[in-house]
């Protein structure tokens, strides 16, 4: 899977673009590496563009998500906006989306940019 990662100065939002499959290492050397732009930049904002992605995590994977990202460094102001297009597989995204918020993570689903944008900008 290739990625790019940027920094959105205007809303303190790291975008991402990913492409291709995912596999456990790579999504996990992912969420590393937005975490440190994150970081670096003081951003709690996210957006995440998979439409170009397939989805080929497990539901066990998807299960360990959080851990792995609270290890990483994710808190609650964190909010993780995911841009996807609709179809079977968008189900696995609505499963993580409740897993984290069951750790008191936030993620929505998004077909529309500007809509994703708008939420990320909430209080």
């Amino acid at each position: 899977m290739d990625w790019t990662i940027e920094y959105l100065e205007d809303g303190k939002i790291v975008f991402v673009k990913t492409k291709g499959a995912l596999n456990w290492e790579q999504n996990k050397k992912l969420c590393e590496e937005l975490h440190s732009v994150a970081k670096k930049h003081g951003a709690h904002r996210y957006l995440v563009d998979h439409r170009d992605k397939d989805i080929t995590l497990s539901v066990l994977d998807i299960d360990k998500i959080p851990e792995m990202i609270k290890k990483i460094g994710a808190c609650p102001e964190d909010r993780i906006a995911v841009l996807y297009h609709s179809g079977p597989k968008s189900s696995m995204l609505k499963f993580l989306s409740n897993v984290l918020f069951l750790h008191s993570l936030e993620l929505k689903i998004f077909s529309d940019e500007d809509k994703a944008k708008e939420w990320l900008q909430l209080p």
